[in-house]
């Protein structure tokens, strides 16, 4: 009975040695321990034992990813575990038979496996394997893309070990949910479940799993376009996988240094042992040799007690000496079995060191005394060049100083940083960047610098090119801003001359005909200035730095203005345009009439274009909205356009309201346009709080929509703009001198026309200089100043008179700034130069009046 325990004792010991091998990942070493404790197991007949040593060999197999041979040992335990009833077994093996077809990509297999072991796991009400085969199972489904059941396994995982405060296995599954809302694109959800992985990684010091959820979230930043933050947590992930290896190294070498000091140390023990066991045997031999002596003596007297004493203690003598050449010889086949293990030991560190890809030093005295393979290729020096040098040899040298000052901070303990970035000089020439981390060891009895090395030139190069792709949008946004500061200024200035001459003649005399032909041509101006406008200003729509107005407006008019506008283009097009109002409107409302009026221009236009035969009819509906009922003077609009044209179909209606897509190559080609318009008029709509959508169906016509809420007149208090309240009457000092500084003949021309009409005294100048010299030669009660002119610019002769005034102690006149620049900021820039009132083209005359009206120079 003793002989089996002791036999069980040490088939337990084998397998405990084979388990620390498998965690210091020498492999060989556990499988032959593995293999020592199933032999005796066998000859012990201790089933369990056997069961238990087949899945730990099978787990070395799969560690080492030879699945096929783990697959078999699983199997020979399944069949262990069955013929023995072993519920727990089976469940082991089912479990660790589905881990094994996962990674062989056989789905069905493992899922059949897997669910077994589950199956079981419930009925021992085994907690801690429910959680294990539900990360499995989510696992397999994450690489089949069906990320609904992932996540539904997920989440069950996640219960269970969070119920049994599993620190590092919730955090492992809790990095797994992120994975697959990564997968799916919902950066934000995986951002969040990477951030709760990191937070308890940190708690239980998880230092690789943290790494690799750095490396998570700077793939979510880098998929969300966020260049920066990506490279942020990218930094985090390299430091934190540089610390965990420098860490890892140290472990490696203390232990090479401790199995070499305790391999030594036996050797001594030995050479101890066998000294002492050699005295021994001296001193033995040295009494035998005085009781042979007093043998001798009392021969004399017991001559057959002598003989007999001698026989024996010689037999004694022989079997004792045959005993100790014995011990010998097995002493000495020990010590050179552990001289031939520490020369292996010391090739593997040897061959570590070699193979290792960081470059590996240590510094003594300012000296290079050690360098490794991968050093040598970093600097481009062989090893023996390097011993001829100090390693500042190689420093760049706007670093040398800094290098120096650290080292001579860390041999006089005082704190250094652990790592850092550097550059040093290569054979060839070149500059490499390197990330050095160091640390203080005693090597042959004195203090040196043990230091890794890692080539980042690389990454730095990546980072260099990120900042300059930075800087190439940066130049790339202000070139557009600098174009669309000319291109507003270029289309306003000429929209103003075409709008301000069209309300002028429309105070002349015309006939019937004619005033309906300017009217149009004057609200087509208009109307194309508002769409000029939201053109050249999408960035600032999409900044969503547009300002709604809320001003007063007749809903029919607002229509019917827009089938005004569209419908000779109909007629000329063989189509129909009509309005339908389907229920009872009240006539005003409060809104923003041109963004409304805008939106529904586009959805007509859009409609003529795509339509070759019957019509168009713009409907109006009352629709009924949850988000209306608590406010009872708001009323939801739904506008809709309908045509019966050449319709979409599904796949192009989902990119309608992206900004430049277009939906009808060929026809697009044909009839022009920029692709803005309908993400224009999803932006404003959504701005106005409401809804925009589409129904077609191909080849019978679609229909545009949207819906937007409007404040009833009856209830809310008039909130009337200054841009659609009637000017006051214009009272103004007759004879008032007026300089006009203007480049644009047509509108001098229009200006000239409008202020002479209304009495006043107007000189022109054709651009700053010779409105400078105009001012110092006259008297002007106000100046109206554009601003982008050539030879000198209305900011320049603005900034000369005001030095003028100032030098010659002259009154200050009214300057008012008329220009087309609508870019942020660019009022206050006029007020800092010395403009007293800002005027934006294209105005109407009234509103030219009335600032001249108000101007207090009485």
């Amino acid at each position: 009975m003793r002989v089996s325990n002791y036999s069980t004792g040490i088939a337990k010991a084998c397998n405990n040695i084979g388990l620390i091998y498998k965690e210091m990942a020498d492999y060989d070493m556990a499988i032959e321990y593995y293999n020592k404790s199933l032999d005796i197991e066998k000859k012990a007949d201790n089933w369990d034992g056997i069961l238990n040593t087949t899945l730990n060999i099978g787990n070395i197999y799969y560690a080492l990813s030879n699945f096929n041979k783990a697959l078999s040992l699983y199997f020979d335990g399944l069949r262990i575990a069955e013929d023995r009833d072993d519920i727990k077994g089976i469940q082991d093996s089912y479990n660790n038979i589905g881990s094994t077809y996962s990674e062989l990509n056989n789905v069905d297999s493992a899922l059949y496996y897997l669910n077994r072991s589950y199956e079981i796991s419930l009925e021992l009400n085994d907690i801690e394997n429910q959680a294990s085969i539900l990360n499995n199972l989510g696992t397999i489904f994450f690489a089949k893309n069906d990320y609904a059941t992932a996540l539904e396994y997920y989440h069950q995982a996640l219960e269970i070990e969070t119920r049994y405060d599993d620190l590092w296995s919730e955090a492992n599954t809790v990095r797994n949910i992120g994975g697959v809302y990564l997968m799916m694109e919902k950066f934000d959800k995986a951002l969040d479940y990477f951030s709760q992985a990191v937070e308890l990684s940190k708690r239980i010091e998880a230092k690789n799993l943290l790494m690799s959820l750095y490396g998570d979230i700077s793939e979510v930043y880098e998929f969300k376009g966020d260049f920066e933050q990506s490279l942020q947590f990218y930094k985090r992930a390299s430091n934190l996988n540089d610390s965990i290896y420098n860490e890892e190294s140290a472990r490696q070498i203390a232990e090479i240094e401790a199995q070499y000091t305790f391999r030594n140390k036996d050797q001594q023990l030995q050479l101890v042992t066998k000294d002492n066991e050699l005295k021994s045997l001296k001193i033995k031999t040295q009494t035998y040799l005085i009781y042979i002596f007093a043998s001798l003596i009392v021969l004399v007297l017991v001559l057959v007690i002598v003989f007999y004493t001698r026989s024996r203690n010689s037999r004694r003598a022989r079997v004792l000496l045959e005993e100790k050449n014995e011990r010998i010889t097995e002493q000495k086949i020990l010590l050179e079995k552990t001289i031939s293990e520490l020369r292996e030991s010391e090739e593997k560190q040897k061959s570590l060191i070699e193979n290792i890809r960081d470059g590996i030093i240590i510094i003594q005295g300012e000296r290079l005394i050690f360098t490794n393979p991968a050093m040598s290729e970093i600097a481009g020096y062989s090893s023996e060049e390097m011993y001829e040098m100090t390693f500042r040899d190689i420093i760049a040298p706007e670093d040398l100083k800094m290098i120096q000052k650290n080292y001579r901070k860390r041999m006089e303990g005082k704190p250094v940083p652990a790592s850092y970035e550097f550059k040093i000089k290569h054979k060839s020439g070149n500059i490499v960047f390197v990330l050095l981390s160091v640390g203080i060891i005693n090597y042959q009895g004195k203090k040196a610098l043990l230091g890794t090395l890692r080539d980042i030139t690389s990454q730095r190069r990546f980072q260099e090119d990120l900042l300059n792709e930075k800087e190439k949008a940066e130049q790339a946004t202000r070139s557009k801003s600098m174009f669309l500061a000319g291109m507003s200024h270029e289309i306003r200035n000429h929209m103003s001359s075409i709008i301000g001459i069209t309300e002028v003649l429309e105070e002349t005399n015309l006939t019937k005909e004619q005033k309906e032909y300017l009217s149009i041509i004057n609200a087509s101006g208009n109307n194309l200035l508002t769409i000029i406008n939201e053109i050249l200003d999408f960035s600032k729509i999409e900044a969503g730095q547009v300002v709604l107005e809320i001003l007063e407006f007749d809903l029919f008019n607002l229509v019917n203005d827009v089938k005004l506008l569209q419908v000779v283009k109909c007629k000329q097009e063989g189509l129909y345009l009509e309005t339908v109002f389907r229920d009872n409107f009240e006539p005003k409302y409060f809104g923003d009439p041109t963004r409304i009026s805008q939106v529904l221009i586009n959805f007509v236009s859009n409609a003529i274009k795509f339509t070759d035969s019957g019509g168009i009819t713009i409907t109006l509906k009352l629709i009924n909205d949850p988000k209306t009922k608590e406010l009872k003077n708001r009323h939801f609009i739904r506008f809709e356009v309908t045509d019966t044209g050449i319709g979409i179909s599904k796949d192009s209606q989902q990119k309608l309201f992206k900004p430049f897509s277009q939906t009808h190559a060929a026809v697009q080609r044909k009839v022009g346009g920029t692709g803005l318009g309908l993400a224009i008029c999803k932006q404003l709509v959504e701005l106005m709080g409401g809804e925009i959508g589409v129904e077609s169906t191909v080849g019978k016509g679609s229909t545009f929509w949207f819906s937007i809420p409007l404040h009833d007149l009856r209830v809310v208090e008039p909130v009337i703009s200054e841009s659609v309240a009637a000017p006051p009457a214009v009272v103004h000092k007759n004879k008032m001198k007026v300089l006009l500084v203007e480049d644009n003949l047509l509108n001098q021309q229009l200006t000239a026309n409008i202020l002479a009409r209304e009495g006043y005294l107007i000189d022109i100048a054709e651009n700053g200089k010779v409105g400078l010299d105009f001012y110092k030669q006259n008297f002007y009660d106000v100046l109206l100043m554009d601003i982008q002119m050539p030879v000198m610019d209305g900011i320049q002769a603005t900034r000369l008179i005001r030095e003028f005034e100032e030098k010659n102690n002259s009154k200050r006149v009214k300057i008012v700034a008329v220009t087309a620049h609508t870019k942020e900021g660019e009022q206050q820039k006029l007020f800092d130069v010395g403009i007293d009132y800002y005027l934006s083209k294209p105005f109407k005359p009234a509103e030219l009046l009335k600032v001249l009206n108000d101007l207090d120079i009485l």
